[in-house]
């Protein structure tokens, strides 16, 4: 990819002055410019898993996330934004071994966090709150697509599958398979049903199930959406969907838009 076109944004914790502000403000003022794509590692979906489980927001502060959240998308999506969520699944024990290993080895120590050790403590926690956040902002406008990552090439190759399809471009070889692995790649729906499944025959939902935790980067938050923003871009005759669709084409998490900016995880 060409630097000068896509940029990846990992925003920290937000300052006095930004927790005064609207909470989507800090981010929008990342979205990309027309043609450009943006890359967020951990995005405003911060609030729907990590923070509530951490205590790092209100209970109101939460709700008003949840309500709000969908009609900002939505109106991303409405005025040409391409919008791609992308939620990085991984077992229990997987997330274990990661972690295990980040501690033991000096070179990868960097990589954890005071939350990454804290992860498996609050497994269920955040498998609830997975739950509820699936349900309530996977939408036809802009779905969740879950991306299971036991093996992480598998998911980072499925992921960019996921990110190509939901874009229009010049040069698109057509001998090339971009359709994602159906073992990989789970539309949100499908991902709510495994759920249910799980909690009907166990009473809750099981802490070893494969639908259960969120990607283990630097915390154990979710998604991290792209945002593109198509508006100058060469198009080819070949039709895209702006913001992938919970059916047999993968739905998507960054987002892409004609001159706004996109979020991708």
């Amino acid at each position: 990819m060409n630097p000068k076109h896509y940029r990846v944004v990992a925003l920290g914790k937000p300052t006095e002055e930004q927790r005064g502000q609207w909470y989507f403000q800090r981010y929008v003022a990342e979205f990309p410019h027309g043609g450009e794509m943006v890359l967020f590692d951990r995005s405003w979906y911060n609030r729907a898993m990590v923070e509530p489980v951490f205590g790092f927001c209100t209970d109101e502060e939460y709700r008003n996330f949840m309500r709000g959240v969908v009609g900002f998308e939505k109106d991303l999506v409405r005025q040409g934004t391409i919008l791609v969520k992308l939620y990085f699944s991984v077992t229990k024990e997987e997330q274990k071994r990661r972690f295990d290993r980040r501690r033991d080895d000096l070179l990868r120590q960097w990589k954890l966090s005071e939350i990454d050790v804290q992860a498996q403590e609050h497994w269920d926690d955040f498998t609830e709150m997975k739950y509820a956040m699936l349900k309530r902002t996977s939408t036809t406008h802009a779905p969740w697509t879950i991306v299971r990552s036991e093996k992480k090439h598998l998911a980072h190759l499925n992921a960019i599958r996921v990110i190509l399809n939901s874009v229009d471009y010049e040069g698109r070889n057509p001998d090339l398979d971009f359709v994602p692995d159906p073992e990989v790649v789970v539309p949100a729906a499908q991902e709510i049903v495994l759920m249910e499944a799980e909690r009907i025959r166990s009473g809750r939902f099981t802490e070893s199930g494969r639908a259960t935790c969120p990607r283990p980067r630097r915390s154990p938050g979710c998604s991290s959406p792209a945002l593109t923003d198509p508006g100058s871009w060469p198009r080819s005759p070949r039709s895209c969907s702006s913001a992938g669709r919970t059916s047999s084409r993968p739905t998507s998490t960054p987002a892409t838009r004609p001159a706004a900016g996109s979020s991708c995880g």
